[in-house]
């Protein structure tokens, strides 16, 4: 169960910092957008 978790929470993280990097190409290609939506 301990494990499951932690496997969980690394999957969680992973997805996180995917997200993240996904946000960052995006702002970098349309920076105006992502300023006015806020």
């Amino acid at each position: 169960m301990k494990t499951a978790y932690g496997r969980q929470w690394r999957e969680k993280g992973e997805d996180a910092r995917r997200r993240t990097v996904l946000l960052g190409m995006w702002r970098r290609r349309a920076p105006e957008e992502t300023h006015n939506h806020g």
